[in-house]
């Protein structure tokens, strides 16, 4: 009499199989049975232990032919491809304590198929790590061919399980390519016509703060600074509140707020002094100046009240400016243009050249935010982990 299979073995698949299943398969694929649960439940959120192991993936790589763990990574529900990974499990679990806490509940009786499964990180950081793990550094993408998406899910990664130290050896090279995009988006605010960055300036800001880099760091908060919008009372960045898609390093958004109004503040002072000064300007005595300064003073006053600056004089404080302050210094250039200021007399001529030339200064010289001591301090303590300059 032939014997029944058991259903342990009804229910085994052999890695080989597994491994080689095609993705259009789906109506043949044979249910894993639900690893035990273990202390799974607290932990359902990184390994489902509740659904079976039917999911296919839409590609493969293979880091060590010789490997004895699946590394599944990606979520479809997500819009991410599920990515598996042939790996060693000694080498991962060596180097990322997160992951070997998922040891003792991914892993299978004897005999059977290792499988583990985390959904929601990004396969290409996974992969990155990984070849870096298994000393692939040739699959390892240097300087300008690691894209702002990719570097951003490779820190997210790194940062949730404190493996940030992995990316010493490229971390100057990605760091640059960034910097570089920001330093050209800031040229080309400051002369109006900025470019859409990657993603957005609250997310390089994060990504500078894990990475330790803190020139970048404080760039980027000056930007935020003068990028940044009111509404309701909070800061916004592209009609967006801020820090709303991206991690908020630790008191990044008082540091911004702060900065914003002395920003405000700065340019606003030269544009007071000026309009205190032409309260008690004493043209020429010749009739045609006297005629043609107060027909441009009227203009001046007309345009300030054109391009929405007719009150901000009388407002008791800075906070009440509630564009950016780009918006501020393209108002205030735009009300100087159209009032034609130039064709004053020598006298008012050059009491408006002064207040130009000091907005100016403040534009491109202006202060950087004050930072805590306490963020000083993490900026340098993330430097030694990526050997930036703090």
């Amino acid at each position: 009499m032939t014997s029944r299979p058991s259903q342990r073995s009804s229910q085994k698949r052999s890695r080989d199989s597994w491994w080689a299943a095609e993705e259009n398969n789906e109506d043949e694929r044979t249910e894993r049975r639900p690893a035990p649960a273990l202390r799974a439940r607290s932990r359902q959120d990184l390994h489902d232990h509740d659904e079976p192991y039917r999911l296919i993936p839409n590609r493969r790589e293979i880091l060590d032919p010789e490997g004895d763990l699946l590394f599944v990574a990606g979520d479809r529900a997500a819009g991410d491809d599920l990515v598996a990974f042939k790996v060693c499990s000694r080498t991962v679990f060596r180097k990322i304590p997160g992951w070997r806490d998922l040891q003792c509940l991914s892993k299978p009786p004897d005999a059977e198929e290792w499988i583990l499964r985390i959904p929601d990180v990004k396969p290409n950081a996974v992969l990155i790590i990984l070849n870096i793990l298994h000393s692939n550094f040739d699959q390892i993408p240097v300087g300008k061919s690691l894209g702002s998406q990719d570097l951003l899910d490779v820190t997210v990664l790194t940062t949730r399980y404190e493996v940030t130290s992995l990316l010493r050896p490229w971390a100057d090279g990605w760091t640059r390519s960034f910097t570089e995009v920001l330093d050209r988006h800031t040229r080309n605010n400051e002369q109006n016509s900025a470019e859409e960055l990657p993603l957005p300036l609250d997310t390089y800001l994060w990504i500078t703060w894990e990475f330790g880099h803190a020139i970048a760091f404080k760039n980027t908060l000056r930007e935020l600074a003068w990028s940044t919008t009111i509404r309701e009372g909070s800061l916004r960045l592209r009609n967006e509140p801020l820090f709303s898609k991206s991690k908020e390093p630790s008191g990044a958004y008082s540091v911004i707020y702060a900065a914003r109004l002395d920003i405000i503040k700065s340019l606003l002072q030269p544009l007071e002094k000026l309009v205190n000064k032409l309260s008690t300007f004493v043209p020429y005595n010749s009739v045609t100046e006297v005629g043609k300064d107060e027909s441009l003073l009227a203009t001046l006053f007309a345009n300030l009240r054109r391009y929405e600056l007719g009150e901000i004089l009388s407002y008791s404080s800075p906070e009440d400016w509630t564009g950016s302050a780009y918006d501020l210094v393209e108002k205030l250039w735009l009300a100087f243009r159209a009032s034609r200021l130039e064709h004053c007399t020598s006298n008012l001529s050059s009491l408006f050249k002064d207040t130009k030339n000091e907005l100016t200064t403040t534009i491109e010289n202006g202060t950087m935010p004050e930072m805590a001591d306490f963020q000083t301090r993490y900026l340098e303590a993330r430097a030694n982990l990526t050997g930036l300059e703090s």
